[in-house]
């Protein structure tokens, strides 16, 4: 009984250990994000940044000039497509081909990561959450 009781704590150990390297890697991962766009725009102060693909729906699109000026937008599409949305959307808007050197298959909805004290916040629920954030300001 000892034994599998031991055997438990250890599984358990090794997996909480896993979790935690891999929040690591996720955290580090976001802070190398943020200090890229910051090399970029280095005059602009920002804590959260919006990431669009070309796919975004219509709805979050409208919303998008509604955003704060702490507010980036890294832009995941073809290039010609990004060029519409920064003259739209201003030098906030970036391609997030250039940013990370490559067009990834991110989410297929939007997401925002926001800066927290020393850690990341991520939501999914775009649309509402920039209606919500929009309303109290």
């Amino acid at each position: 009984m000892t034994n599998i009781l031991l055997a438990l704590i250890v599984i358990l150990g090794i997996s909480l250990l896993k979790h935690f390297d891999f929040l690591s890697k996720k955290t580090s991962e976001l802070h190398k994000l943020f200090q890229k766009v910051n090399s970029i725009l280095p005059d602009v102060s920002f804590d959260s940044i919006l990431l669009i693909n070309s796919n975004v729906s219509s709805d979050i699109e409208v919303l998008v000039p509604e955003l704060s000026q702490n507010w980036v937008i890294l832009y995941n599409g073809p290039e010609w497509l990004f060029n519409i949305k920064k003259r739209k959307w201003g030098r906030r808007c970036l391609s997030f081909q250039k940013v990370i050197g490559r067009r990834i298959n991110l989410y297929k909805r939007p997401v925002i990561i926001m800066k927290k004290n020393k850690g990341y916040s991520l939501v999914f629920e775009v649309e509402q959450f920039i209606k919500y954030t929009t309303k109290q300001s």
